[in-house]
């Protein structure tokens, strides 16, 4: 898609106006071990399901819905409630309000946004990977940074959709019930692109992040895509990330990287907000045609 100067229409306002594989969680650097996908608050940190499958390998989606396929009224309105009131928080976070900061008027954001978002076709906000919304503090909170952002963008963004395999059927009644989409779909995070697409991943394992770059290597599409995510594209040089993570090390040469969590108001002594968005970064991929074909071979 060819690129645009349509501006995204941000308010002028300083704030707002009111299937089944395993997904593991990557650790690095001052990052603390993820909750983990459990259903009780007392349960033991667990892994995300993850693709177990080679990322280069052809995998057709698999049909997914919860595997509880219990929606309690009561359940859904105390889950509707704690997501309100985290959003609520996180509004008022010194976090937040930096990230409005950045969003707005840091260039950088915003011409990528523009390069991958020429209107009218709005961005679709994807989110992969959040965790148990019912369970834990920090995916409400990730969950609640993307509604904020959808919201922040009007009419530049669509939907928001969601979807991990832990999800209860309540957490995907309540979800629904806040105006976004719960994929039907596990596609292993092997999305091709076919429009303009933010994908926010928080916190996910390398191999996921590898499968979504793996199923658009090489295609057209792929300027029309950004990331939200963990700090992924650092320098894991062993062989073990080689292994897991190919297209993500090469992707290194086709991606801008700006840092969310840096500088932000992030306060390691708040865990929840600190474990939901610490080493968070944009990623904008805009290969160029001959080198992405040179990278492939």
């Amino acid at each position: 898609m060819a690129e645009s100067t349509a501006a995204i229409p941000f308010p002028d306002t300083e704030t707002n106006p009111s299937a089944a594989g395993s997904w593991t969680v990557v650790s690095s650097r001052r990052r603390r071990r993820r909750r983990g996908g459990g259903r009780g608050e007392d349960a033991d940190d667990s892994s995300h399901p993850s693709p177990s499958e080679a990322p280069n390998e052809a995998l057709a989606p698999l049909p997914w819905s919860p595997a509880d396929g219990d929606e309690e009224p009561m359940r859904i309105s105390k889950l509707l409630g704690k997501l309100r009131s985290t959003m609520a928080r996180l509004e008022a976070s010194t976090f937040y309000r930096r990230f409005l900061s950045q969003l707005r008027d840091e260039p950088k954001v915003r011409d990528n946004l523009l390069k991958i978002s020429p209107l009218p076709e709005p961005i679709l906000i994807v989110l992969y990977g959040v965790g148990s919304i019912e369970s834990y503090e920090p995916p409400r909170l990730q969950f609640s940074l993307a509604l904020l952002l959808r919201r922040e963008m009007r009419s530049s963004a669509d939907a928001v959709e969601v979807f991990d395999p832990v999800l209860s059927a309540v957490e995907c009644a309540a979800v629904e019930a806040l105006g976004c989409r719960v994929a039907r779909l596990d596609d292993r995070g092997r999305r091709r692109v076919d429009r303009p697409t933010l994908f926010y991943m928080p916190h996910c394992e390398a191999a996921l992040y590898d499968n979504l770059l793996a199923a658009n290597w090489g295609h057209p599409s792929f300027r029309e895509y950004g990331r939200f995510a963990e700090e992924a594209l650092g320098g894991r040089g062993s062989v073990h990330a080689a292994e897991k993570a190919r297209y993500v090390l090469r992707a290194r040469d086709f991606v801008e990287e700006i840092s969310v969590a840096a500088n932000l108001g992030l306060d390691e002594g708040n865990d929840s907000m600190f474990r939901a968005f610490n080493e968070t970064s944009w990623h904008f991929f805009y290969p160029d045609r001959s080198e992405w074909q040179k990278s492939e071979t």
